[in-house]
């Protein structure tokens, strides 16, 4: 039981010293932009951005103009955008260490579909 505690606390120490190791070395970048609708121009507001490093996700939000920045690791990523009326955005990309890696997005409104609904009779 006790060599199992030491494997524990050994495998523990070299986690953190490896994720503190990782952040001294600067192997993190940043991800920026701002999201806007296509059609308007507008900034679209609350939009969830998401980057997937490997099998690492990391996610942002738009603040009221549309911007974000997200803290990642540096790297090929896989990026997402979207929001409510939105079609999904997606780009490949990549983070060099230590730089700003812009990227602004243009989201699609839905279309909206014609009622199917049969009209009411006319008097």
């Amino acid at each position: 039981m006790l060599s199992l505690r030491i494997w524990i606390v050994l495998v523990l120490t070299l986690s953190c010293t490896v994720v503190n190791a990782q952040e001294r070395d600067g192997d993190f970048g940043w991800l920026r932009g701002e999201v806007h609708d296509a059609d308007t121009g507008e900034p679209v507001v609350y939009a969830r951005i998401q980057a997937l490093f490997g099998r690492s996700l990391w996610e942002g939000m738009t603040d009221y103009d549309g911007a974000y920045v997200i803290r990642v690791p540096w790297g090929p990523f896989v990026m997402t955008a979207e929001a409510e009326g939105y079609i999904l955005f997606k780009e490949v990309g990549k983070v060099d260490r230590r730089t700003m890696t812009f990227v602004d997005i243009q989201l699609d409104p839905l279309k909206k579909e014609p009622s199917t609904s049969p009209s009411p009779p006319r008097p």
